[in-house]
């Protein structure tokens, strides 16, 4: 699997394109042409972003037994626990 399927196949807990870019620290008109298929590659500069959002190596994007899905689940977790910490 391409490492723009196991991104695209990615959903966050609302469903919606606009958290998950938010989530990858992408801007939305990036995911949204790769959705199109008006682009197919992710840039070097965008894949550093997206493990950096998700905590991981760039290693572990081209990793066939990593689960990206996990990854970015345990990432809106430590967001919304970051949250309510600051809320406190």
């Amino acid at each position: 699997m391409k490492i723009i399927d196991k991104i695209l196949a990615l959903k966050t807990l609302d469903g919606r394109d606009a958290s998950l870019a938010r989530s990858l620290n992408l801007p939305y008109t990036t995911l949204h042409s790769w959705r199109r298929g008006y682009r197919t590659d992710p840039k070097f500069s965008t894949l550093v972003n997206i493990s950096s959002a998700l905590g991981c190596s760039l290693s572990d994007l081209v990793d066939p037994d990593f689960d990206i899905q996990t990854a970015l689940r345990c990432k809106e977790t430590e967001d919304r626990n970051a949250a309510k910490s600051q809320e406190n």
